[in-house]
């Protein structure tokens, strides 16, 4: 690591941003459904196994994006 005066480095973040964003608003989307017992018991099993898969990928994915962050 080096540090030197008078020098600036800008890294873009928007693009890590709007994926943080994103997962964010998809994980609160598949609590919300299956938290709605309406949806979880009239839905087929294999449609609520995926959202709960998917839910899973979407956490997994917001915590490195969060790690990520966090670590610049």
């Amino acid at each position: 690591m080096s540090v030197v005066a008078g020098v600036e480095i800008l890294m873009p973040l928007k693009g890590l941003i709007d994926d943080i964003e994103e997962s964010q608003k998809h994980v609160e989307s598949s609590k919300k459904k299956l938290s709605n017992k309406s949806f979880v018991d009239k839905v087929p099993e294999d449609v609520v196994a995926a959202v709960r898969a998917t839910l899973l990928e979407r956490e997994i994915q917001l915590r490195k994006l969060q790690e990520l962050l966090d670590s610049l």
